[in-house]
């Protein structure tokens, strides 16, 4: 049975489904956490990762986040929002950044 959480005033929807996805660094699968949100959220929360990703590398640390802040900065600005087209401050799409389909 999926467990589904929200934020209503956001419009945000986390779920836990039976979806299984690769896990990279250890070679198996692993449950999978499917985020919806709306474009102000994911820009919000990119900017947030961009920023947490910068103290990381500051500490010395190796677990910064700056290509899902890039991608969701990414997609955040597809959705038109005055606020993501007017914002200058876009974190650079990694290599390991790949589109996977577009119309």
């Amino acid at each position: 049975m999926p467990k589904r959480w929200t934020i209503t005033t956001e419009s945000v929807t986390v779920t836990v489904d039976k979806t299984l996805i690769s896990d990279p660094q250890e070679d198996v699968q692993r449950p999978a956490v499917i985020i919806t949100m709306p474009g102000f959220v994911a820009h919000s929360l990119a900017h947030v990762l961009a920023n947490w990703s910068r103290c990381v590398e500051l500490a010395g640390g190796e677990y910064g986040e700056e290509a899902l802040a890039a991608i969701l900065h990414a997609a955040a600005r597809e959705t038109g929002l005055r606020e993501t087209t007017r914002c200058h401050d876009d974190p650079p799409l990694p290599a390991e950044a790949v589109l996977i389909n577009s119309a």
